[in-house]
């Protein structure tokens, strides 16, 4: 019988209100379940400190970030019971100790680490026991002293802690004993090895640890190694199957707890596997074992346990979900996984209550059951489009929860009708040999017309590529991709993306990694400074500008002649004229250095008048030895600007900008672009700005007129055709602002 993944799923609440008739909780992929159900490779990490015969300890649950302690307790180096017992019950991967430890318990530290067995007649120590291994990692002593553990203790990321500083402190006090010396100093060590750069790559981005708990080991009934052997309580030997074989892999041979393993659940397993590796003394909790295993072999009880085994079937541990969804990381298959396990351990709390007058166990589980997890529940319900988002492999939220989020959907829907539409018009256009063809959109660089290939890759020419009216980007193993007329839009010019993709090659090269080049020739650089993006935070004490000036300071400062150094708008954070005074100067110290002094520098700027100020301030013989000119190439089309991401060794339209033509193209309205337009050419020929003299409110108030007396005629004629429903549909933007 398996009841324990009931236990660390539990809560409860009213049902009345929820539908689950159209959500089948059997529906879950085994695959996934498989992958995440798989304990054995849990990261078990365990910290000791042993000290005049005194043993400290804390261990660290990856799985479900929980944290357990060992408080002080005596040790005897004659059988180390105590040690043999931690590594039965826990299991540990990674183990932390002292390099201050003796050389023989080092031996017996590694010999459980790797044997799980402790062979006292060992030969003698040796140097090799003093360093570290895979699983065995010795730390300086100074990450063992007490006042550091104490101050890494008191910061802890604790999911249960108040958020105010004093208040967490005391809180955390609570639930250590500092007098523990041993332990303290154990608990920081680990919390130290945790933050390690190497160990917190496997470690969830927002890493909090979720629980706290004491180990007591005062009620066991102490056991060894060789007497769980002899007595067959755990038979493990390599598993006979060279396709499931690894280093770490076992089967389990007839043993007691084969014998008693019936659970429906890792966890249960796991459960029991403790249970038996912790035979207790305390004969409350012998007879409390004893009055539920009576109550399962009752055969007029046989319904019941049916019903729950059923249940726990589909219970999960959600401890490591809680911690993903925590960082938001959690997939939809953890989503629909938890909503089924709170189902399930609500099923699971109304069944045990029925019976918690005759059983202690069923008490404990109908404790458990909290108001809380019924209204998770009926929240899940209410908010999650569990069918939709089975088909779309994401999170979606039901219709007319949020009326915002439903808006945005709508015009979503609206943008991927309109790429079917451009879609089949390109496949109409495309030659005979190519059947197929979509319209994707990738991160700055906008939509792009996907082809597969017509003809095996190692086939394909420089020819079969070019094709009429289309301008060819790249192309992966399966798909080219070529930009059209249909497709611009939504794109400024390219300026970052291009500085970004130097400084993106630059680096690629330094690692040894292939670039999307044929041909590129860098040469060695020590350092790459760059001043792309300013990242605000309130504990920084800084702002944008101050971030741009720290990050042009260490390019001034610290840049040799094997330094690149990307500029990116510069100056914008202030001013104009201050922006551009700053970035004139930055320039003249980079031209003025000596050729072996001078880096690699690249700018992007929308200062127009930057060129000709160079020229009033630097020679020109330096200014055109070291300064080069180039542009990002556009043309216009039904006086719209088409951007055509190349970069061009001219300046230009210098003096010309092109932030009305983009704004207008990205939605800004009409009349406000038309009247900056007339508030520019009256600045630029030092004329007054004449006021705005129109009612645009009147206008507005006409227009929308207009548009409803249409929109009834066309109801009450019948005329709404598909054309028609466009034009009305286009009408829309033009009542939307004045």
């Amino acid at each position: 019988m398996d009841l324990s993944t009931s236990l660390s799923a539990t809560c409860s609440i009213d049902f009345s209100s929820v539908d689950y008739s159209n959500y089948d909780t059997n529906n879950i992929n085994k695959s996934d379940c498989d992958a995440t159900l798989n304990t054995d490779d849990t990261d078990i990490f365990l910290s000791i400190y042993w000290k005049s015969g005194m043993l400290g300890a804390a261990s660290y649950n990856s799985q479900i970030s929980e944290i357990q302690i060992l408080h002080d307790i005596i040790e005897s180096n004659l059988d180390f019971k105590i040690l043999n017992a931690l590594f039965m019950q826990l299991r540990p991967v990674n183990i932390v100790v002292s390099s201050l430890q003796d050389g023989h318990f080092l031996k017996i530290i590694k010999q459980l680490a790797h044997n799980g067995k402790i062979n006292m007649f060992s030969s003698p120590t040796t140097t090799d026991d003093y360093k570290s291994d895979e699983k065995v990692h010795i730390l300086p002593k100074k990450c063992f002293k007490l006042k550091t553990c104490e101050q890494l203790i008191l910061s802890m990321s604790l999911a249960s802690a108040p958020k105010n500083e004093k208040s967490r402190k005391l809180y955390i006090r609570s639930l250590v004993d500092f007098t523990q010396e041993l332990t303290v100093c154990a608990l920081g060590a680990l919390l130290h090895f945790l933050d390690t750069p190497l160990v917190k790559l496997n470690l969830p981005t927002n890493f909090t640890i979720m629980s706290l708990k004491i180990l007591n080991m005062d009620n066991l009934v102490w056991l060894g190694i060789s007497t769980y052997e002899s007595l067959q309580i755990f038979s493990a030997h390599e598993h006979p199957s060279i396709y499931k074989w690894t280093k770490n892999s076992t089967k389990e041979g007839p043993s007691i707890f084969s014998l008693l393993n019936r659970c429906n659940s890792v966890m249960g397993s796991k459960f029991l596997k403790n249970i038996l590796a912790q035979p207790t003394k305390n004969l409350d909790i012998i007879k409390y074992r004893h009055e539920f295993i009576e109550f399962c072999i009752n055969p007029s009880n046989e319904s019941v346990i049916l019903s729950l085994t059923n249940c726990i079937k589909h219970c999960r541990c959600m401890s490591s979900t809680v911690v993903k969804m925590n960082g938001g990381n959690a997939s939809m298959y953890q989503w629909r996984l938890l909503y089924q396990t709170a189902i399930n351990a609500i099923t699971i709390g109304e069944i045990c209550e029925r019976y918690s007058e005759q059983i202690t166990f069923f008490t404990k589980i109908k404790e458990t059951l909290k108001d809380s997890l019924y209204t998770m529940v009926n929240a899940m319900s209410c908010i999650i489009d569990f069918e939709k988002s089975s088909i779309q492999n994401r999170f979606v939220v039901k219709l007319g929860f949020i009326p915002e989020l439903d808006e945005r959907k709508s015009k979503i829907e609206n943008i991927t009708e309109l790429l079917n539409e451009i879609t089949l018009k390109e496949l109409q256009d495309l030659p005979s040999y190519i059947n197929e063809c979509s319209i994707c959109k990738m991160p700055e660089v906008g939509f792009l017309l996907c082809l597969p290939f017509w003809k095996p890759y190692n086939l394909m020419t420089e020819n079969d590529y070019k094709i009429q009216d289309l301008e060819f980007k790249f192309h992966l193993t399966d798909k080219i991709f070529y930009k059209t007329s249909r497709c611009y839009g939504f794109n400024s010019s390219g300026k970052s993306i291009y500085l970004k993709q130097i400084a993106l090659i630059s680096y690629l090269c330094h690692i040894g990694c292939y670039v999307p080049a044929e041909y590129t020739e860098i040469s060695i650089l020590d350092h790459i400074h760059t001043r792309i993006q300013s990242t605000e935070s309130v504990s920084s004490l800084m702002s944008a500008f101050m971030v741009d000036l720290k990050q042009m300071s260490v390019a001034l400062n610290e840049s040799t002649c094997k330094s690149l150094v990307i500029l990116d708008e510069f100056g914008k954070g202030t001013s104009e004229i201050n922006g551009l005074a700053l970035l004139l100067a930055s320039i003249s110290d980079f031209v003025h250095r000596p050729l072996h002094l001078l880096p690699h520098v690249i700018i992007s700027t929308h200062f127009h008048s930057l060129p000709n100020l160079l020229q009033q301030i630097i020679n020109k013989d330096i200014l055109n030895d070291n300064v080069q000119y180039l542009s990002m190439s556009y043309t216009t089309e039904c006086s719209k600007i088409v951007c055509l991401y190349r970069v061009i060794d001219q300046i230009k339209n210098q003096n010309k900008s092109m932030a009305h033509s983009i704004a207008a193209q990205n939605g800004l309205p009409k009349c406000i672009v038309e009247r900056a337009n007339k508030v520019l050419l009256s600045i630029q020929q030092d004329e007054c700005i004449s006021p705005m003299t129109e009612n645009l409110r009147y206008k507005l108030f006409y227009r929308r007129k207009h548009f409803i007396e249409r929109v009834l005629e066309e109801l009450m004629q019948n005329k709404i055709t598909d054309a028609a429903f466009k034009d009305l549909v286009n009408d829309m933007e033009n009542i939307r602002y004045p």
